[in-house]
């Protein structure tokens, strides 16, 4: 399967809408450099989500991180 290609300006404004639902801005989901900090990891979760292009995969994903969510 080939990558689709990115438009930034679309990519721009998921990460506006994500970093506000997350009340943060942008700048910080960039940082800091901890990998294993809740932002880097918050980044690393939405930058591969964005990658995945069948609707049901993105489903089992979201319905996965809801139960992991729920068992916290």
């Amino acid at each position: 399967m080939t990558k689709a290609p990115v438009d930034q300006s679309d990519l721009k404004a998921r990460l506006e809408r994500i970093a506000h639902e997350l009340g943060l801005t942008i700048g910080d989901l960039y940082g800091p450099a901890d990998p294993h900090s809740r932002h880097s990891e918050t980044r690393a979760l939405v930058e591969a989500f964005d990658r995945i292009i069948a609707i049901e995969a993105r489903a089992r994903c979201i319905a996965f991180v809801t139960a992991e969510a729920d068992k916290s």
